[in-house]
Parts: C-alpha cells; sequence; structure tokens
C-alpha cells in the first residue's frame, strides 16, 4: 500500500505539471487568436482610412477642376462681350414692362449709317424676356 500511495503521490505532481502546462497553452493560443482579431481590425480601419484619403484627393481634385472651368467661362464671357478687334461696343436691351415696339436699329455715327439691323421675331421676344444683343 506504501508503494500505491509512493506511486499515486509521484503521479499528482506530474497531473498538476501537465494540467498548468496545457492551460497555459490554452491561453496563449487564445491570446494569439485575439492578437490576430486586433491585428485585422487594425488593418481595416487603416484601409477605411485610405479611402476616406483617396475619396479626399477626388473632391480635391473636383473641386479644382470646377474653379478652372469657371475662370475659363469667365475669360470666354469677357471675350464675348468686350471684343478686343472693336473700338465701339453696342449693347440693346429692352426695359421690362416697356410698351416700345423694336423692329430695327440703325446706328449712325457724325452723320453716317455705320450699321443697319432688323430683328426677327424670335429676337424680340428674347429682348423683351431680358436677354441683350
Amino acid at each position: 500500500m506504501t508503494r500505491r500511495n509512493r506511486i499515486t503521490n509521484t503521479c499528482k505532481p506530474m497531473l498538476a505539471a501537465r494540467a498548468v502546462a496545457l492551460v497555459l497553452l490554452l491561453c496563449l493560443g487564445s491570446i494569439h487568436g485575439w492578437s490576430q482579431q486586433n491585428n485585422q481590425q487594425q488593418q481595416q480601419q487603416n484601409n477605411q482610412q485610405q479611402q476616406m484619403r483617396g475619396l479626399d484627393e477626388q473632391v480635391q481634385e473636383i473641386k479644382s477642376d470646377v474653379l478652372g472651368i469657371a475662370a475659363e467661362l469667365n475669360q470666354l464671357e469677357e471675350k464675348l462681350l468686350y471684343p478686343s478687334g472693336t473700338q465701339v461696343a453696342i449693347f440693346v436691351a429692352l426695359a421690362k414692362g416697356d410698351q416700345m415696339r423694336l423692329d430695327a436699329v440703325r446706328l449712325q455715327i457724325d452723320g453716317q449709317l455705320v450699321a443697319h439691323y432688323i430683328y426677327s421675331f424670335k429676337e424680340l421676344e428674347a429682348l423683351r424676356k431680358g436677354g441683350v444683343q
């Protein structure tokens, strides 16, 4: 019986050591899994931040394109309104509610006829609606 106790007594510490080793291995495995999960979450956050930066850059590019187009339109409008080859520019417009009936325009400078224009029906309607020629 003493021999049995001696075998049992020597096996108990070995079993306890094995149990402790098993628990440590399980803990290490779960920590490793948890760290991988955290790494995946960090990678996803980094990807989302990179996508947001990319979208911000695209928005800034679009804004600069729009500003460039607006500047070009202003230059074209200025060229149209103020042609560089003319010395005098005459613009014709009708005031809203004006009862005057405009059919044609004759322009004389120093008593000499320099321009004569007869308006079409569509042009007259456009002038009545606020258009400028």
